[in-house]
């Protein structure tokens, strides 16, 4: 089967975020590589209580201290990160 390329509308994080007036209870990611660039380009994770995601560190070629840096100084990181495909849970450092 050949693959067709289409184009789709999308918004950052921080846009989605923005159309809330109070924090967010719950977001969860699993877009397949790309957690590392939205996560790392967020400015408003403070906003939000809980992180569930899966990261591919592999499909994204990053190695997963980036998603642990991404989240320092927001969120604690409740479960071990693996260097494979894994899942997190992250809470919100009040």
């Amino acid at each position: 089967m050949k693959a067709k390329k289409i184009q789709v509308q999308s918004t950052t994080l921080d846009n989605a975020l923005s159309l809330f007036q109070e924090p967010i209870d719950l977001l969860k990611i699993d877009i397949e590589g790309a957690e590392f660039d939205v996560l790392e380009s967020s400015k408003k994770l403070d906003q939000i209580k809980m992180i569930v995601g899966e990261i591919h560190p592999d499909k994204a070629n990053k190695n997963v201290t980036s998603i642990i840096e991404s989240l320092r100084n927001t969120h604690e990181i409740m479960n071990e990160l693996t260097y494979k495909k894994s899942i997190f849970r992250a809470k919100r450092i009040n």
